[in-house]
């Protein structure tokens, strides 16, 4: 597979409820095999979720040990769901990391919803947003340097109206 340039796109939470196994990313990424984490339809992930699954993905991959400190699980996590993520797409070289001259896809994060009421000091800031982050906390989103969600409102779709068509 790495060989020939194939990737995986690992959609955990999907894996876990049709009882289809566990990728072997932590082999994968070992023989160079390009590695993301996805999300499946709202009939398989109902949460679509990507905080969520961010933090299944990195209790489900995390190899044992004793010693506090080892590697940096939530930079392979985000990797995994961010460069690796993006290498699977025709747009690789246009998304994926935080970079000049690259599309600005962005989430920001209430910091104090992450660190509050105590967060060690020592815990690496992308372990606890990992760890920590839920998505009543994600205050904008940018896609392409265009805001598309701002403190609790949708600035391209009215939900609401969305929602009722839906229904």
């Amino acid at each position: 597979m790495a060989e020939a340039g194939a990737c995986v796109c690992h959609n955990c939470s999907s894996n876990f409820r049709l009882r289809s196994g566990i990728a072997a990313l932590n082999h994968f990424e070992a023989k160079g095999i390009n590695t993301a984490i996805g999300l499946d339809e709202a009939g398989i992930n109902d949460d679509r979720d990507m905080l969520q699954e961010m933090r299944l993905v990195l209790r489900a991959h995390r190899v044992p040990r004793h010693r506090r400190r080892g590697p940096h699980h939530g930079r392979r996590c985000s990797g995994w769901r961010a460069s690796g993520g993006a290498r699977t797409t025709g747009f690789g070289e246009q998304i994926g990391t935080i970079a000049e001259g690259k599309a600005a896809d962005l989430s920001l994060i209430d910091w104090k919803q992450i660190s509050y009421p105590y967060l060690d000091e020592e815990m690496p800031m992308l372990d606890a947003v990992i760890q920590r982050a839920k998505t009543h906390g994600v205050r904008t989103v940018m896609c392409n340097g265009e805001v598309i969600y701002d403190n609790g409102r949708f600035t391209r779709v009215d939900r609401e109206n969305a929602a009722q068509d839906a229904a």
